[in-house]
């Protein structure tokens, strides 16, 4: 498919190329995970979650879904996974949960670090300036309150 320019695409063309970009982004990760992730079991869903706990040892499931926007359930169902491959930990006793890295979970965290790295460069094409952090971050927060005002 060959590029287009800015100019040479109509309004209504670009609402549709703009509906379609989360769908396009996606598969490009998805793409750029089957390609340097390999062998490694981890998920890029994973992600979030490892980073998560690297940052906040010991955080309960209740912890991950104030920071992770999916629902209870779908925690639950990755936090179970990251258990079942080795990544994860939970100590607690009874309801609490207290999740904690293995070392395989601290490796797993290192390798979704390089991968973050991969998808600036290839995705992006960003070397992240403190200026376009902070672009990414506000449309962050712009997607969270849309997400909270619709939600309800």
């Amino acid at each position: 498919m060959a590029p287009i320019s800015a100019t040479e695409v109509t309004d209504d063309e670009y609402v549709q190329m703009m509906l379609y970009l989360p769908e396009k982004v996606s598969k490009c990760i998805n793409l750029l995970a089957e390609n340097y992730l390999g062998e490694t079991n981890i998920k890029v869903y994973y992600m979030p979650y490892l980073l998560n706990l690297k940052l906040h040892d010991g955080m309960s499931q209740k912890d991950l879904k104030t920071n992770i926007s999916c629902d209870k359930s779908r925690i639950s169902v990755v936090v179970h996974e990251l258990i079942d491959n080795g990544f994860v930990y939970n100590d607690a006793k009874g309801r609490n949960s207290s999740l904690h890295l293995t070392e395989k979970g601290h490796d797993a965290y290192t390798v979704s670090k390089m991968f973050f790295g991969i998808v600036k460069k290839e995705l992006f094409g960003l070397n992240t300036s403190e200026e376009v952090k902070k672009k990414d971050v506000e449309f962050n927060n712009r997607l969270d309150e849309l997400i909270e005002k619709y939600t309800q």
